[in-house]
């Protein structure tokens, strides 16, 4: 079977582009991969958003970015998973390559939350729910994740302390890194005073609302020539057993996750102690302490405690979010899984602003809303 690697990768910083629009974004980005690949032309484009048809009005994404980048005739596919659409892209473009059909693979994700207003921007997101189940009744993205928080906080007696230690952590691991959104450290006691947007969420425990594109060049091993391969061990994709979340048994663990992990641990024939570096989906503080369960890092209601013994930086047990994660490098939905990506394969580059010391098997978490889809993927650096 061949072996599919990372060629080439291109991102522009989350920010706000008030003067650009989403195709300008995603162009940029897909054309910096490109280049690193030195690839002129790819075989297959696979463009990843999750909001652009509601936000931006825009169908067709997939062949408009072709057609804006040059790049007509190439085939050309949208994938729309929720905040998964980036990793469920990744996900598609490795099957694409591993298929033998296509050499090299362009995969870009992209989405702009600052082009609507904050209200409209929460309704759509509600759309990653079953709508007609929550959003009429007036449930939100965070305000679901709040009754997961509260069950958390009450099965395992946890307290809101240790859990908003997760936005600390990422703060602290976005400074100095020049994409990040909010680049800067954020102490506790500021998390804590910060507003409720959901009981118990904090303000400072939710993402920040962003635009943003990053893209990502697959290809076999065989077709390109570089120093540092880092190959794509495996990669999985599962959903929810049970897509409504009034329907599930536990609230405090994602049946997704739970079997994207199982499935691509065993593809690459590795266990969780294997895993030197990973990033994880923290839209909300809560959802990373959950991954970091469900990826086998820690036991069931343990996870805090990797945060306040300072197991998740470098030098830890498990560095994770090395980048600043969902809370601080950004969230723009549809990108997301693809700066995950990257930032694992500069990991395994050595070329981290916050480097782990001979980083070999990095992993991928993607994750949508409550836990409908979910992909993990495993990447190694293999000379």
């Amino acid at each position: 079977m061949r072996k599919v690697v990372i060629s080439g990768v291109g991102y522009v910083p989350v920010s706000e582009y008030w003067s650009k629009p989403l195709r300008t974004l995603m162009a940029e980005a897909g054309s910096l991969a490109l280049n690193e690949a030195e690839i002129s032309r790819p075989d297959l484009i696979i463009v990843s958003s999750a909001f652009a048809s509601r936000l931006q009005e825009q169908y067709q994404l997939g062949s408009l970015i072709a057609n804006y980048m040059g790049l007509g005739g190439v085939p050309a596919m949208s994938v729309e998973a929720g905040d998964a659409s980036g990793g469920v892209a990744f996900h598609v473009g490795y099957m694409a390559v591993l298929s033998g059909l296509y050499d090299h693979v362009l995969i870009i994700g992209g989405d702009k939350l600052t082009d609507e207003l904050p209200a409209n921007v929460e309704s759509v997101m509600a759309s990653m729910e079953d709508r007609e189940y929550t959003a009429y009744q007036g449930a939100t993205y965070a305000g679901l994740t709040a009754l997961i928080y509260k069950e958390y906080l009450k099965k395992y007696g946890i307290k809101n302390d240790d859990v908003a230690l997760m936005a600390v952590h990422d703060h602290s691991m976005a400074v100095g890194v020049s994409h990040a959104q909010y680049p800067f450290p954020v102490k506790l006691d500021k998390v804590l005073a910060s507003p409720i947007i959901a009981d118990p969420i904090r303000l400072f425990e939710s993402f920040g609302f962003g635009d943003g594109a990053a893209a990502v060049v697959l290809s076999a091993s065989d077709q390109i020539k570089n120093d540092t391969l880092i190959a794509v061990e495996s990669s999985a994709m599962a959903t929810a057993d049970q897509y409504n979340i009034a329907q599930r048994n536990d609230l405090t663990s994602f049946y997704s996750t739970l079997k994207a992990a199982e499935q691509a641990y065993a593809k690459a024939k590795i266990t969780p102690e294997k895993i030197n570096v990973a990033e994880i989906h923290d839209s909300y503080t809560i959802l990373g302490i959950i991954a970091l369960e469900d990826l086998g890092f820690a036991k069931r209601g343990d996870a805090t405690k990797l945060l306040k013994e300072n197991q998740l930086a470098p030098g830890g047990k498990i560095p994770t979010n090395t980048f600043g994660g969902l809370k601080a490098r950004g969230h723009p939905f549809g990108a997301t899984g693809l700066y995950q990506v990257i930032e694992v394969t500069k990991q395994l580059r050595g070329e981290a602003i916050h480097q782990v010391p001979k980083a070999e098997y990095g992993l991928v978490h993607s994750a949508a809303g409550i836990g409908g889809t979910a992909t993990v993927s495993i990447l190694r650096r293999v000379k």
